[in-house]
């Protein structure tokens, strides 16, 4: 149990930041500009640099082997999670712009900024290695596939995005890199090791200060309102994440435990934080986002820690 406290912990701890970004980007403690330059800084430096050392670990063809079948099976899980958000987008009536938001939102959990600390917690450093490739196959569908759909929602023809435009990002660039590094066997230099290092350390801080930043546009109580929102919170905290752990069980002894604990984690995450950022740039109603966004990073702190239980 020290460990699901653990998780509780570190939940708790980050929707506290949250609520500081809200609370300095509402008092305009920090400016508007600052916000989407946080995200452009997270998306463009501190994922890339976080993939690249994930992959700083011994190379072993047991390793390469089991990181193979984790991006296999989390990118089918993935296709899975987007015909489930059709489905219950459907069932639910959602329409519009909105449609789109609720698919991506349940093919985007929270995966970097929420995944890995609490991966960390439940299952040591080491399982980072194995987070990325799970997020590689996150990235290689939600930062392609996704938007699309997102964008076919879009009234806005300027908005709508080719899958080809969509490959080429700086996370997926990030993975190629460290993924190289990883079957050469190099080990970067000790100062470029610190330097990436103390990048990395500013991830989670910094994501949830952004998110808080992205819900400060809002009235809190109105973050609140609409069923919509609890909806999407129990599609993506509850329904998916089980779906995930029984759809894994037939194949669990080809994956190491913390293998599928990770795959089964990855899926039990909130709506990610840049959904909100993909939905203002590929979407017409990024408004849906951002209360998803709340609703389920608010209610992860009780799903998360049962959802644990099943795969420690």
């Amino acid at each position: 149990m020290e460990t699901i406290y653990a998780v509780i912990n570190k939940l708790i701890a980050l929707f506290m930041l949250v609520m500081l970004g809200y609370y300095i980007r509402r008092k305009n403690i920090v400016s508007e500009n600052f916000a989407s330059e946080t995200s452009a800084f997270l998306t463009k430096i501190v994922l890339p640099v976080f993939f690249v050392m994930a992959m700083q670990i011994e190379y072993t063809p047991e390793r390469l082997h089991e990181g193979i079948k984790i991006y296999i099976f989390s990118f089918v899980i993935i296709l899975l999670t987007t015909i489930i958000g059709f489905i219950t987008a459907t069932l639910f009536k959602i329409k519009g712009a909105d449609k789109g938001i609720w698919i991506y939102g349940c093919m985007l959990p929270n995966h970097a900024f929420i995944g890995f600390p609490v991966m960390a917690v439940l299952f040591g450093e080491e399982s980072m290695f194995y987070a990325a490739f799970a997020n590689a196959a996150l990235n290689t569908l939600a930062f392609s596939l996704g938007i699309v759909i997102m964008g076919l929602y879009a009234q806005d023809e300027s908005k709508k995005r080719s899958i080809k435009e969509l490959l080429i990002t700086p996370m997926n660039v990030g993975m190629v890199i460290g993924i190289v590094l990883f079957l050469l066997d190099f080990q970067l230099p000790a100062p470029v090791t610190e330097s990436f290092n103390m990048i990395v350390n500013t991830m989670s801080a910094l994501a949830m200060l952004f998110v808080g930043m992205v819900l400060s546009k809002f009235d809190i109580k109105d973050l609140f309102k609409g069923k919509t929102n609890y909806e999407i919170t129990v599609v993506r905290l509850i329904l998916i994440p089980v779906c995930t752990y029984f759809l894994l069980l037939p194949f669990r002894n080809m994956l190491d435990k913390i293998s599928f604990g990770v795959i089964v984690i990855s899926h039990a995450l909130p709506v990610g934080s840049l959904v909100a950022t993909l939905a203002a740039q590929y979407s017409d109603n990024p408004v849906s986002a951002s209360r998803y966004i709340f609703t389920s990073t608010l209610f992860c702190v009780i799903t998360i820690p049962v959802i644990s239980l099943l795969v420690i």
